[in-house]
């Protein structure tokens, strides 16, 4: 084997051994087939390797990323269970708490029941008992009312008779003084109309009218036994002088 051969059997070797050299074949035909692409076969083999390296690589770079988030992930959430842990101890003890508070409560609630089933069925006695004396008291009250109105009624009555009474005598007094008030101005008038028809023309002179005095038991709408007077001028049949006064027994 010569210099030549050596370089090139160095170079294949070397292409094969060292990471990053290419493979040059400067006698190929020197070089058996088999073992030509064997070494094109094994560079190709070392590229692929190359390549999936670089991958594997840039895939562990993004993994350790992804862990250091999980990581950090991991970390806040042991944080938040911790936390969550102190709330629930927290919780829990309030909830023994709120237990114990609740059976005391049960406790004054069943006390409490029990006084007022007491006190309800004492009212009711006492209330049973003042509302049978208020209606005793009530119907007796009723009973003296009435007794008290009939009287009042009957006191109101007599008092309105006697005022009646009273009304109509003085009534009767009034109508006797207006009735002879009213004869003596009925006087003065028939005087004047006397007079007057004595000196009138054509008349007869000397002769006087014939004056009636009738007495009636129906005057103006008044009824009963009465006083009256009707004076009718004989020469004035129209006018009538009407007077009377009721007259009570």
């Amino acid at each position: 084997m010569n210099a030549q051969q050596e370089l090139e059997r160095a170079g294949i070797f070397g292409a094969t051994m060292v990471p990053g050299n290419s493979v040059t074949v400067i006698h190929q035909q020197q070089v058996s087939p088999a073992l030509f692409n064997r070494i094109k076969n094994l560079e190709m083999a070392n590229v692929g390797a190359k390549k999936r390296r670089v991958e594997q690589e840039n895939k562990l770079s993004s993994q350790t990323s992804r862990i250091q988030s999980l990581e950090s992930r991991l970390r806040n959430r042991e944080q938040q269970l911790e936390s969550q842990a102190i709330e629930i101890k927290t919780l829990q003890t309030e909830i023994a708490d709120l237990r114990t508070s609740r059976e005391a409560d049960m406790v004054t609630i069943k006390r409490h029941d029990s006084l007022i089933k007491h006190h309800e069925n004492f009212l009711k006695d006492e209330v049973l008992k003042h509302l049978n004396s208020f209606k005793e008291g009530l119907k007796s009250q009723m009973i003296k009312s009435n007794d008290q109105k009939r009287k009042f009624d009957e006191t109101l009555a007599l008092y309105q008779s006697m005022l009646m009474e009273n009304q109509e005598r003085g009534l009767c007094k009034e109508l006797a003084l207006h009735e002879a008030t009213l004869l003596q101005k009925a006087k003065q008038m028939i005087l004047t109309e006397l007079l007057g028809l004595e000196t009138r023309p054509g008349g007869d002179i000397g002769r006087k009218p014939d004056l009636q005095v009738v007495c009636s038991s129906n005057i103006d709408g008044f009824h009963g036994p009465s006083l009256s007077h009707k004076v009718h001028i004989q020469d004035r049949p129209d006018q009538t002088l009407i007077f009377g006064c009721l007259d009570r027994k």
